[in-house]
């Protein structure tokens, strides 16, 4: 897809900054959330001693409110939604995985080169913000809890790709090509997508990654499933670690910084592509 075919798309009226706050908005003032939380664990009483079934419980519920307002805004903006849809060629899903590969590999090298001398200069900034995050794998006492668990996996690795690509790049890329131009419009929106996930830069990073496989392809199902895998493996290498460590292992400070050389191999991986 060309950058004119691109911007010829766009033609709908609502504002990059109120397509923004649909995301942002539900993140941090998500209405009605403890109302929803005391009804569900008093109604099915619910034993919550993690606050495994509170975070469910928001990914849910922050999915479903945007899903409604974009559905709203692309409605009313008489968007066609098969536009957004194009059937992926076969050519276009094997490099699409090959620029996901590579942009894995890059992001965990940014993640070290920037969070790395972070930790020792300020290591408790680098706790709250990067380390001390709510699992992907919830362990209660002496089970894992399968509802809890399955909402959470199916936030990661479906809901949030999704969601993500039809409003970052679905929507904002293509509002803001019109109004500023495609390069000015991907690194907006690839910023914005950075500032709303914990490793920021390498998010940016990820962000720019997937509007190239948009424009190119012309069809955000191909960034969605990239994105979907690319959760998958985040997701693998946490059960990773709690198959290797045991279900009660908790990742700290210390294991950041004991990993070092995964960051500096992941670096040698992606530099030849780099070049």
């Amino acid at each position: 897809m060309s950058n004119a075919a691109l911007a010829r798309q766009m033609r709908f009226p609502i504002r990059g900054r109120f397509i923004l706050s649909l995301w942002l908005v539900p993140i941090f003032f998500p209405l009605g959330l403890n109302s929803l939380y005391l009804f569900t664990v008093e109604r099915w009483n619910l034993v919550d001693p993690y606050f495994y079934w509170w975070n469910a419980l928001y990914y849910v519920y922050f999915h479903f409110i945007v899903l409604a307002a974009m559905s709203a805004i692309i409605y009313w903006s008489r968007i066609r939604w098969k536009q957004f849809f194009v059937p992926i060629k076969l050519t276009d899903f094997q490099w699409g995985l090959a620029v996901t590969a590579w942009v894995f590999c890059f992001s965990f090298a940014l993640l070290y080169l920037i969070y790395y001398p972070l930790s020792f200069l300020l290591p408790e900034f680098v706790k709250d913000w990067l380390i001390n995050l709510p699992p992907l794998i919830y362990w209660s006492d002496d089970h894992y809890p399968i509802m809890p668990n399955s909402i959470n996996f199916l936030s990661l690795v479906l809901f949030a790709p999704v969601l993500e690509e039809l409003l970052f790049r679905g929507l904002l890329l293509r509002r803001w090509a019109e109004k500023y131009g495609v390069k000015t419009a991907v690194l907006l929106s690839s910023f914005f997508f950075g500032i709303v996930h914990p490793d920021g830069v390498s998010a940016f990073a990820f962000g720019l990654a997937m509007c190239y496989l948009y424009i190119r392809s012309g069809t955000l199902l191909l960034p969605m499933i990239c994105h979907a895998i690319y959760n998958l493996v985040v997701w693998t290498m946490h059960a990773g670690y709690i198959v290797h460590y045991g279900p009660e292992f908790l990742y700290t400070l210390q294991d950041f910084q004991n990993g070092w050389l995964w960051g500096v191999a992941s670096f040698i991986l992606c530099a030849p592509w780099i070049v």
